[in-house]
Formats: structure tokens, sequence, C-alpha cells
């Protein structure tokens, strides 16, 4: 009887300790908007590779979809990896700056709850957006012809949508102090199809073949120690990222500048 007695103890007291645990989860609100410089310069300010290498989380976490591998029971679901209601968001007044300003172009602009984790559960968020944009051309001039010289080796002939991908991964570690780990990668120039890198009128000799830059790869990778409730920017000579942590408090707070 006694030691009937003893484990029922030991079973209350188990579930008052997991019950303990999942009072003691903190939850943070995180919010970020990703964006790209429009300036010509910033483009030409370095030599940016056609390809990387990279290495590709074992794990990582899609917002809204089902949590990977077995589910954390001190984990509240509704606030793991979730998205929030674009009325929650607190960077609104960001985001019309840059959407009202020429020189930026707002890839991203994403909001999710999920609880802080420690360095070895923490898992990355994973970002994937495609776009279709508006990419430089040229036309190249027919070899051998007295307009063909090494200062004007082709003639400029506007523009043609081609797509741009960004793909990366977010990762929140809570230790003493909260940590983001940010790896990016923004590529430009692809064909909308894998048949339509180069193209030129079938039916027309006359016009020389159309030449478009091979794809562009800008990386924005970084770790960063962060405080809750303080907006940190992430600075790239092409990518932007706003990014701002708040702790979940049960109820949606206000945007940034607006009075409470």
């Amino acid at each position: 009887m006694q030691k009937i007695r003893f484990s029922f103890i030991l079973s209350l007291f188990a579930l008052v300790s997991v019950a303990h645990a999942a009072d003691e989860v903190r939850y943070y609100d995180i919010e970020t908007i990703i964006f790209e410089s429009l300036d010509p310069s910033a483009r030409q300010s370095e030599h940016w590779k056609s390809d990387i290498d990279r290495k590709i989380p074992p794990v990582v976490a899609e917002l809204d979809q089902p949590y990977p591998g077995q589910f954390p029971p001190q984990y509240d679901p509704s606030l793991t990896f979730k998205t929030l209601p674009k009325h929650a968001y607190l960077l609104q007044d960001a985001e019309k700056l840059l959407a009202n300003s020429r020189q930026y172009r707002i890839l991203l602009h994403t909001a999710w709850v999920q609880p802080g984790m420690g360095p070895d559960v923490a898992l990355p968020v994973h970002i994937n957006r495609s776009f279709i944009t508006d990419t430089p051309v040229t036309h190249s001039l027919i070899p051998d012809t007295s307009e063909t010289s090494s200062s004007n080796p082709a003639l400029p002939t506007g523009t043609i949508q081609t797509r741009s991908v960004l793909d990366g991964y977010i990762k929140i570690i809570l230790t003493r102090y909260l940590h983001a780990d940010v790896d990016l990668v923004y590529t430009t120039g692809l064909p909308l199809t894998p048949q339509n890198n180069t193209t030129a009128p079938a039916d027309d000799t006359t016009t020389p073949p159309i030449i478009q830059q091979p794809p562009v790869i800008y990386r924005l990778s970084e770790s960063r120690r962060m405080r809750s409730k303080e907006l940190h920017y992430l600075d790239h000579p092409v990518l932007g990222m706003l990014l701002l942590i708040t702790q979940y408090e049960g109820k949606t707070p206000k945007p940034l500048g607006k009075k409470r």
C-alpha cells in the first residue's frame, strides 16, 4: 500500500513539474522586414558570386506547419512558430517609409510567435519567397561590323522579366541574452523558365540575340546579440534587414511610434 501511495505521489510530482515548466516557457514575437537596395552603385560595390556553398540546417521550422519531430510537451502549440496577423505588426511605419522610397524594395515583412529556445534545441525558421522582377539586358552586336567596337560592344535594350528568390534561415536563441543567427541568400536574374535564359525572335534574323547576365547571389549572414523591444538593423550593400523581438504578453501590442 505504501509503494502504491509513493508511486502515486511521484506521478503527481511529475505532472506538477511539467506544468510548472510550461508556465516558465517564455514566448517571443519575432518581426522582420527584409528589403533590397535599388542603388546601382551598391550592386557594383563588390564582385558578387553566381553560386555559393551553403550548409543547410538538418531540421528547420516552417511557419504554420507541423512541428518537425515530436512536439515538446512544455510548449503551447498555438504559440509555437505561428504567424501573427498583420494588425499585430509593430513595424508598420517602417514599412511605409521603405515602400514610399525609390531607393528600396521590400522583399518580405512577416512576424511570428515562438518559444524561447536554448542553443541545443533552437530551430531556424525557414524563409522562402519568389519574385518576378525586371532585369536589364543588352543586344549583342553582329560581329565584324563597323558598329562593333571596344567602347560599344553591345546595344542596351531595356529590361526583361526574370525571377528572384529569397531563401534562408532566421534562428532565435535564448540563453542569458537573446541571439539571432541570420543566413539569407537573395538570388536575382533567374530565368522564368529554364528555356528562356537567352532568347531571340525566331523569324527575324536581323535582330541580334538578347544577352542576359548570369544570376547574381547576395548573401546576408550575421550572428548578433539582441535586446527585447529594441529594433536592430542588419546591414549589407544590397540587402537590409530590420529585426524586432518582443516578449509575448498574451495580448496584441500597439505598433511602434503609436501612443499607447
